[in-house]
C-alpha cells in the first residue's frame, strides 16, 4: 500500500510535534527539580600515578571515579549542574610538574573556585592501619553553618 506524500508530512508533522512537547515536558521537569540550579563539583579522589590505598588488587582511584560518576547522575536526575575534577584514571597534573600531588591539588581547586559552585563533595575511600580508625568521614569548613549540617546529615 502505497502512503501519499501528504500524509507523510502530516506523520512527520505530528511526530515532530510530540518529540517538541516531550523535551517541553523534560525541561520542565528539570525546571521544578530539587537541586534545580544548583552547582556542585564532585572530585572522585586520587588518580593517575596517585591511586590511592589498595586491597586485592582493586584501586581507590576506580572506586572513587564509579562511585562519582553514579552521584554525578543521581545529582544531575534532580535537576544539578555537577562538575567532575577527573572522569578517568589520571590526575590534573601536568606531564613535567616537580610535585604532581600539589599541582594536582591546585587545579582541583581552580576548577572549585572557576565559578560560582555550591557544594563541593570529594569522594575518598581511606585505608588505615589501625583498626580503630573506620566508618565515614565528613569534613566541612569551621564556622560555615550549611557545611557543618550537610556534614552531620551525611
Amino acid at each position: 500500500m502505497k502512503i501519499k506524500k501528504t500524509y507523510w508530512w502530516i506523520v512527520v508533522t505530528v511526530i515532530g510535534f510530540a518529540l517538541a512537547c516531550a523535551m517541553k515536558v523534560e525541561a520542565d521537569m528539570k525546571e521544578n527539580a530539587p537541586l534545580s540550579g544548583v552547582v556542585i563539583v564532585v572530585d572522585p579522589g586520587h588518580g593517575g600515578k596517585d591511586d590511592g590505598a589498595r586491597a586485592e588488587g582493586v584501586k581507590e582511584q576506580d572506586i572513587n571515579l564509579a562511585i562519582s560518576m553514579k552521584l554525578k547522575s543521581a545529582l544531575e536526575t534532580q535537576g544539578a549542574k555537577v562538575i567532575l575534577t577527573r572522569d578517568g584514571a589520571y590526575d590534573l597534573a601536568s606531564e613535567g610538574a616537580k610535585n604532581r600531588k600539589k599541582e594536582d591539588m591546585r587545579k582541583r581547586a581552580d576548577i572549585i573556585n572557576a565559578e560560582p559552585v555550591d557544594l563541593f563533595i570529594s569522594v575518598h575511600l581511606n585505608a588505615y592501619a589501625n583498626t580503630s580508625i573506620h566508618g565515614a568521614h565528613a569534613f566541612y569548613r569551621k564556622d560555615d553553618v550549611a557545611s557543618i549540617e550537610l556534614a552531620e546529615e551525611i
